[in-house]
């Protein structure tokens, strides 16, 4: 059986427990959910600069935390604002179907919002795998 163990974040960002990944997967998506809450009032305009400035602001925590600093809270502040970027995202997208599609059409806009975002993000998640897999060392 292959594992991967805790070496798949220990190296790169000094996780020492596996049960770190979770904790950050966790908080992540519970952020994601929560920021469609607490940024409810604001218009789907100012929903998708927060968001847009929340991914890019992740990718270079991330960015920092395997190459610079490889220290897991850094690693822990680039989820959280990967999953705020993802939260406010969804909301206006979900948002601007509810109020631009037609009722008639609005299944097949979300099948396709839902599309656009899940698959590419399955496809990076399959080839991170891949990579470390490939770049473990033996």
């Amino acid at each position: 059986m292959l594992s991967l163990g805790p070496s798949v974040l220990a190296r790169p960002i000094g996780a020492p427990d596996p049960l770190i990944a979770g904790v950050v997967a966790c908080a992540m998506f519970l952020l994601a959910t929560g920021i469609q809450f607490a940024a409810g009032s604001l218009n789907t305009r100012s929903h998708l600069a927060l968001s847009s400035i929340a991914a890019v602001a992740s990718m270079g925590m991330l960015a920092l935390a395997v190459t610079v600093t490889p220290w897991w809270p850094i690693f822990l502040v680039a989820a959280l604002l990967a999953g705020t970027a993802q939260g406010l995202g969804q909301l206006a997208g979900l948002t601007l179907i509810a109020t631009r599609i037609s009722p008639g059409r609005r299944a097949e806009s979300n099948a396709a919002l839902n599309i656009s975002g899940y698959i590419p993000a399955g496809i990076l998640a399959v080839d991170g795998g891949m990579d470390a897999l490939r770049l473990r060392p033996r």
